[in-house]
């Protein structure tokens, strides 16, 4: 003996929406496509979007400030994102309450190999020598035109740009013996390898240095 079940078929784009339901789940999205689109819209904010977002001025700037101050952030692009809210600030006091903390966040950044990391993550093919970036580090130090930014990061990128540091690290780093299973590469065997060094390095330097469409600079 078989059953028979006939089950209604409805239009789930014309059913009235679930009260029960937030608004963004609400009848307009007819098929899963839109649904995971505006997933995927709502998950791009982070902890310090939504900060910015709903609390109230004076405790969301102070809650930035302490995330910069605990290095609960520590990436280049949450960094570039809470920079953005300190130069938009139309409170002077608010203003000069992030000047401190952010200069102090990019050197962390800087200092404590994240730098280095998320432009390895860059360079996965040829990573990027660490010399060339403390060579850099140490020509802004002593450089006293760096005093005219707050971001370490960023003088560091324009140093290895302006001093064309890339170019001499590459070839260096392509006549290594270690880079040739201990032997000693011919010239054309390193040139090869140079160029590739130099067009990957070159191109993690300029992706970073797209985070900044304003130079953060004092003047």
């Amino acid at each position: 003996m078989s059953i028979k079940l006939e089950v209604e078929e409805q239009d789930i784009s014309l059913a009235s929406p679930d009260p029960n339901l937030p608004p963004s789940f609400d009848h307009s999205h007819t098929n899963i496509t839109q649904l995971e689109d505006q997933i995927d819209s709502d998950t791009q904010y982070t902890v310090e979007d939504i900060l910015v977002a709903f609390a109230p001025p004076s405790r969301s700037i102070q809650q930035l400030i302490e995330s910069l101050e605990t290095h609960r952030v520590n990436t280049l692009t949450e960094l570039c994102r809470i920079e953005r809210v300190a130069a938009t600030c139309e409170n002077e006091e608010d203003a000069l309450a992030f000047q401190g903390p952010m200069t102090a966040a990019w050197d962390y950044y800087v200092n404590s190999n994240q730098f280095l990391t998320e432009l390895r993550g860059l360079t996965r093919s040829y990573p990027l020598c660490s010399d060339l970036l403390y060579d850099a580090h140490v020509r802004v130090r002593n450089d006293p035109n760096s005093n005219k930014s707050w971001n370490l990061a960023w003088l560091c990128l324009v140093k290895i740009q302006e001093d064309d540091l890339v170019s001499g690290y590459a070839a260096l780093e392509a006549t290594k013996p270690e880079m040739w299973g201990g032997r000693e590469p011919s010239t054309d065997e390193a040139a090869q390898l140079g160029a590739c060094f130099e067009y990957e390095w070159n191109k993690a330097v300029d992706t970073m240095l797209r985070h900044w469409s304003v130079p953060p600079t004092w003047f």
